[in-house]
């Protein structure tokens, strides 16, 4: 199931993304920050993140970030 995801996927979209073999690990370090700051922005934000979530088992992230509005 495609979904907004929350603050606990941010552990597991990480891991996905270092085991997908396609970021350097500053890369991955990159998104872990900017997903922090999604979650804890004071500002409301228009950036929405999904997540494929196929029975717990997480496969896919996307961000909208700046392309919607």
């Amino acid at each position: 199931m495609i979904r907004l995801i929350t603050p606990s996927d941010t552990p597991t979209l990480i891991a996905l993304a270092e085991a997908s073999g396609l970021f350097e690990p500053n890369q991955t370090e990159e998104l872990a920050q900017m997903l922090e700051q999604h979650f804890n922005s004071e500002l409301e934000s228009q950036d929405l993140w999904f997540t494929d979530d196929d029975n717990g088992g997480k496969y896919s992230v996307a961000d909208t970030r700046g392309k919607i509005g």
